[in-house]
């Protein structure tokens, strides 16, 4: 075998047979070399022996030419016919490709493909494997992919067929059945250029250029069980296959959620709106809540008979702030859960109550704060609902046009807000340099808390070269100077978040803060309602400020 050879072993050329000539063809191209050509009459002083030579050579030249004309009407009548039929297979060890007249495919290693042409139509069986198609216009392709999973057919398209199987042994098994279709995990149609239909199960797509389709073929059908009634098996252990741990985890959650749920159903027998969380948040008030009352114990132990809403509020709110953070997945509303607490103030079952939809990983976060919340102890513990209402989420905030803002403000002399504006900035992204100049937006401003809050903030050299800016202004820096602070005691009938002078101070009521002496704002925050009230705080004294919010 030739190098030639070996390259044109990964063509198919049985569909290339060269067409035979028309019948009569050479006979008639001989005839016509025979036949006299015309020529007009000379004069007797012309005829002579040289023009005998010369029309001898024109003879010859007529019947080459004819004889080439003859060649282009057999080429062209062989382009212009439709090509043969034939029919192949190829299973591709390695990439190659296949011409099936004027439409090719490029097949990847380990496509198996079976093709047959009938005139312009080339019907296509491609049980595995990736093959690119080129379709000429005049062809129509027929694909059977992954053993009629789907049917693809194209004309004048460039598209790439891909037929993933479920593992390599059903790969190398595969053959035109019904174990094909299940060794076939997905069919992905993509198409390059032209419009390619695709029919699975009845139903026809139009595939357009730089689109992507897939087919899944169904799943196999379950057998039915056997109708047959059988002994009850004993248990078997010898030779089982081992039980999955987390199969028996699930599966003891599953009993314990059970048993949490039907610790928390309300009694049958208790009328609406007298259940026993609805008793204990209303310390038992009424007659129905009688049955759910438990007797008290000897004043000895010094407990209370039960939890009360004061240690109810007092515990929730030391987890809302964190639960309120909880990844809310773009979820708004209010999110309720009841729980169960124990007497030693632990927290034994949480489940939602929600009539809203809320998100797992909300869901779970939730639970596992109020799980960890720590209650008073008590004789007997308690049960209560709990509300958590979750907001839009405000827009991103842009550290740099609020750092910008700052500037602005304070080359206007506006040192309030402009303090204003970097500590917004600082909120949304803290750095450095914004200590920096909140710091001496502070002094400008003679906030002597917040001179000391960034002064302590700032790296020693820092230090050494920005404290005149306060001192000029008459602020002491010292640590000591506290003690010209007044001190604000802030607490309210439900547990609320704390923000002074517009500023979050990360506490809950009840609360301590420390402020300089002067005019004050203190906002309450409660489910996302503020509450804005003044007050003055004089050096060394201390002012509280309580209320009752709805």
């Amino acid at each position: 075998m030739t190098k030639d050879d070996d390259s044109l072993a990964a063509y198919d050329l049985s569909a290339w047979d060269v067409p035979p000539p028309a019948p009569g063809l050479a006979d008639a191209v001989i005839a016509r070399a025979r036949e006299p050509a015309p020529v007009a009459a000379l004069d007797s002083d012309e005829r002579t022996a040289p023009s005998t030579r010369s029309m001898r050579r024109w003879w010859f030249a007529a019947a080459g030419a004819a004889v080439a004309v003859a060649a282009i009407v057999v080429g062209v009548w062989g382009i212009q016919r439709a090509p043969g039929d034939g029919h192949g297979e190829v299973n591709a060890a390695t990439a190659r490709a296949l011409d099936i007249g004027l439409t090719t495919a490029a097949l990847d290693p380990g496509a198996l493909v079976r093709w047959r042409r009938e005139q312009r139509r080339i019907s296509v069986e491609q049980p595995r494997g990736t093959a690119l198609w080129n379709v000429a216009a005049e062809d129509t392709l027929v694909i059977d992919a992954g053993a009629m999973v789907a049917t693809v057919e194209a004309s004048g398209a460039s598209l790439r067929v891909e037929v993933k199987m479920n593992n390599a042994s059903d790969a190398r098994a595969v053959g035109i059945s019904a174990a094909t279709a299940v060794a076939v995990a997905l069919v992905t149609i993509v198409v390059y250029e032209g419009t390619v239909r695709v029919r699975h199960e009845g139903q026809t797509v139009n595939v357009v250029p730089g689109a992507q389709y897939e087919v899944r073929p169904a799943p196999a059908p379950v057998p039915a069980p056997d109708p047959t009634p059988t002994a009850a098996a004993e248990p078997f252990e010898v030779g089982a296959a081992p039980v999955d741990p987390r199969v028996r985890e699930l599966e003891d959650r599953i009993k314990q959620l059970e048993a949490e749920r039907d610790a928390l159903e309300p009694k049958p027998a208790a009328p609406a709106g007298c259940d026993e969380v609805t008793c204990v948040l209303n310390n038992y008030d009424g007659a129905c809540c009688a049955r759910f009352k438990r007797p008290k114990l000897s004043q000895q132990s010094g407990l209370a008979d039960g939890l009360d809403r004061k240690m109810i509020s007092k515990a929730m709110g030391a987890v809302k702030v964190k639960i309120l953070e909880c990844p809310t997945a773009g979820f708004t509303g209010t999110a309720k859960v009841k729980a169960l607490v124990a007497g030693d103030g632990t927290v034994s079952a949480v489940v939602s109550s929600s009539s809203m939809t809320v998100p797992a990983p909300l869901a779970s976060c939730i639970k596992d704060l109020v799980h960890s919340a720590k209650f008073p102890a008590t004789v007997n513990g308690g049960a209560f609902g709990y509300p958590f209402v979750f907001e839009a989420s405000a827009r991103a905030c842009d550290a740099d046009a609020l750092r910008r803002k700052g500037d602005d403000h304070m080359g206007a002399g506006m040192d309030h807000a402009a303090l204003a504006a970097y500590e917004a900035s600082i909120q949304c992204r803290p750095t450095v340099n914004l200590d920096r100049q909140a710091y001496m937006a502070a002094c400008r401003s003679k906030n002597a808390a917040k001179a000391r809050l960034y002064f302590a903030k700032l790296s020693p050299p820092s230090k050494t070269q920005l404290a005149q800016i306060c001192l000029r202004m008459g602020i002491d820096l010292e640590p000591t100077a506290e003690a010209k602070d007044g001190v604000i005691l802030v607490s309210s009938n439900q547990p609320a978040k704390i923000l002074l002078d517009g500023v979050d101070t990360g506490k809950i009521t009840p609360a301590t803060l420390r402020a300089t002496a002067g005019k004050h704002k203190i906002t309450l925050e409660l489910d996302g309602d503020k509450f804005t009230y003044p007050v003055t705080v004089k050096p060394g004294e201390t002012v509280t400020l309580t209320k009752v919010l709805r």
